[in-house]
């Protein structure tokens, strides 16, 4: 049995496994910080007010037994341990007078008012300092290794701010942007130290799946967060890669991670050595509307995010009809429903508004990550389409 712990990357990681017939299981984590501040069990009242499916639901999987004890005291041992440097959850809420810290969704709050109330007059906001983050992430570690002595570590590391993952690299880490140089050499002289622990470089793997397939960023990692600016919001202000989502490593890395477990060691082949490419400047990806439309159509959040992500290489034309009109299948998935948004604000192009309302049907019948992401997810859909109705109106005026 494997167990991992972490967040995006361990989840898309256990499940890769699960693929491969691997026994595991994933914890989500919120943040090292309720760890650290755990008084050894779950708090009572706090757990008898998170009872209910609509509160919990907004805990956004990070458990509370995973929040005080990192992993589930009842669990047996397993035979490996996989961990992630996993990003933090903020806001964190403090209890004022015990002095432990939650990760829960304010949206809770309007979902059970009494839990709103005993909230506010209990707690206060706590946001974690992130140039503290690699000392809460390996106390939280040591914490870890004390419940489960003698089970061997792997952890996993994060991709590198490299010029070619551009237009600009983006982690969810905040620390990691200016730390991703010199945090590996640092992260590996520590852990060359604790028995039982070893470093699996999720770069090295992403290295051998780019020279043995597509060598663009956009193949690997498609999803970009924009933000759009100007009085009539038609500037495109930032254009950043989202290195947290990377569709093509998992499968690849799971390998690893059983090859390891199986030798008790980790072994790279010679072709798992980063790229010189990676250091040069990024070159957006050329891409016909016939490989759009196939993207579009696929079912697939990464392809349809590469598909989107293009539009925005070509700013002298508009791809608001061909998305609207092969793209009404186009998954569930929040950062593809930004990337749409962005694009709609640059062109604001009313057509949009049919590729909306197709998606919004396929929402209201997405339950997999709870009801507060659905309810979420669905008002953002409500608001991109008043801002559609309100952009065409204004250039109709």
């Amino acid at each position: 049995m494997i167990h991992l712990l972490g967040n995006c990357q361990t989840s898309f990681l256990a499940n890769a496994l699960l693929a491969r017939g691997a026994a595991c299981e994933h914890f989500w984590q919120a943040s090292p910080a309720t760890l650290l501040h755990s008084p050894g069990r779950v708090p009572p009242e706090l757990a008898r007010r998170l009872a209910a499916p609509g509160p919990a639901s907004c805990l956004h999987k990070r458990e509370l037994a995973n929040q005080f004890h990192a992993l589930p005291p009842n669990r047996e041992f397993p035979d490996l341990l996989v961990v992630s440097l996993f990003h933090e959850m903020e806001p964190l809420f403090a209890h004022r007078d015990e002095g432990w810290a939650v990760a829960l969704d304010s949206a809770a709050w309007n979902l059970d008012p009494d839990l709103g109330m005993w909230m506010k007059e209990n707690f206060v906001e706590m946001r974690p300092n992130p140039d503290g983050y690699f000392q809460r992430w390996s106390g939280w570690l040591e914490k870890l290794r004390e419940s489960r002595p003698g089970v061997p570590v792997l952890v996993l590391t994060r991709l590198g701010h490299h010029p070619a993952f551009g237009p600009e690299p983006y982690s969810y880490l905040p620390v990691w942007e200016r730390s991703w140089r010199e945090a590996p050499r640092a992260l590996a002289e520590w852990v060359a130290g604790l028995d039982g622990v070893e470093m699996l470089d999720v770069e090295r793997v992403l290295a051998g799946v780019w020279r043995r397939g597509e060598q663009t960023v956009e193949a690997h990692c498609p999803f970009l967060r924009l933000t759009v600016s100007g009085d009539d919001e038609s500037g495109l202000a930032g254009m950043r890669r989202d290195l947290e989502h990377v569709g093509t490593l998992w499968g690849p890395l799971a390998d690893k991670v059983v090859r390891a477990a199986e030798s008790g060691r980790v072994e790279y082949s010679g072709d798992e050595s980063v790229p010189v490419e990676w250091s040069r400047p990024f070159q957006p990806e050329f891409m016909t509307d016939e490989l759009r439309t196939a993207l579009l159509r696929s079912g697939s959040n990464y392809h349809a995010a590469r598909a989107v992500g293009s539009f925005f290489h070509e700013p002298d034309r508009d791809f608001t009809d061909l998305l609207a009109a092969e793209g009404t299948g186009v998954p569930v998935c929040h950062t593809t429903l930004h990337m749409v948004r962005s694009y709609a604000r640059l062109k604001r192009n009313p057509g949009v508004a049919a590729w909306y309302r197709a998606h919004t049907r396929l929402a209201e019948e997405y339950t997999d990550n709870g009801e507060a992401f659905r309810l979420r997810y669905l008002r953002t859909l409500e608001e991109s389409l008043a801002e559609v109705r309100a952009f065409a109106g204004r250039d109709a005026a």
